[in-house]
């Protein structure tokens, strides 16, 4: 009896086998086939912005959003078109008209004050970024002008009494940003190591002598010759602290042998 029974189970183990083996999965529902699906993930702190600096805004939002996903950076930049159906919208169009909703919501958030009331009723990503970068920086004219005014300053840029190269640096680079973030395209890196190397010139002509003399000179960043000029820098400082230290030993051992010549006459 007991055989009967354990021979009905097998055969029934082996049909339910066979049963679940005939039925495939079917990944068709899965919304990560969409290459518009979203992954939660952290991104830092929102960049708000209160109407100051509006450069470092825009790139600080720019990286915010394609770091949430490059479409919602996407849909900023060129805008949607409203379903042709509202009643029936297609898939794509929802998704489009999410990820407007979505960018809309960040950049709403991330305004204050005034800035916020500038783009109060707008309920389209592109129409509010347009709004804001028309604001700060003005038409192309404008923002030519502005480049050209910058522009200008970094040709005259030298470095002040008294200022260390890492000081320097930060206030070079930070008018650098200010063009760049106009738009401008013509300032690369091999422009920016020229102007600081002709700023730091008067400083120490033969460290500027030697980085320009280096094989790949061309191609240094401004943080590479940086860090040239502080190894430079630091190698001098250690050079004249030696120098001095050797200095007041010798006077130290002649004020001994002046102090033995004079007990000795006692």
């Amino acid at each position: 009896m007991g055989e009967k029974k354990k021979e009905i189970k097998d055969k029934g183990s082996s049909s339910n086998k066979k049963k679940y083996a005939a039925v495939s999965f079917n990944y068709s529902y899965l919304t990560n086939r969409d290459r518009k699906s979203f992954i939660n993930v952290p991104t830092g702190k929102l960049p708000h912005f209160d109407g100051t600096n509006f450069a470092k805004w825009k790139h600080l939002m720019r990286a915010y959003l394609i770091g949430l996903h490059p479409s919602l950076w996407e849909i900023v930049c060129s805008g949607f078109e409203p379903p042709e159906d509202p009643e029936e919208p297609t898939n794509k169009e929802l998704t489009i008209v999410h990820l407007n909703g979505q960018a809309t919501s960040i950049l709403l958030s991330a305004l204050d004050g005034n800035e916020y009331n500038r783009v109060m009723n707008v309920d389209i990503a592109k129409q509010i970024w347009d709004t804001l970068h028309l604001t700060h920086e003005g038409v192309d004219k404008v923002r030519r002008a502005k480049i050209d005014l910058l522009m200008a300053k970094l040709n005259r840029f030298v470095i002040i009494d008294g200022e260390g190269s890492q000081e320097m640096f930060d206030r070079l680079m930070t008018l650098v940003g200010k063009i760049r973030g106009y738009g401008c395209d013509e300032l690369d890196d091999h422009k920016v190591v020229k102007v600081m190397l002709e700023a730091y010139s008067p400083k120490n002509e033969t460290v500027v002598t030697l980085i320009r003399d280096k094989k790949k000179f061309e191609h240094f960043t401004p943080n590479d010759v940086l860090g040239r000029i502080v190894t430079f820098d630091l190698q001098r400082e250690e050079a004249l602290e030696r120098r001095k230290l050797g200095e007041l030993q010798a006077k130290l051992e002649r004020m001994k042998i002046k102090d033995v010549a004079l007990k000795a006459n006692k």
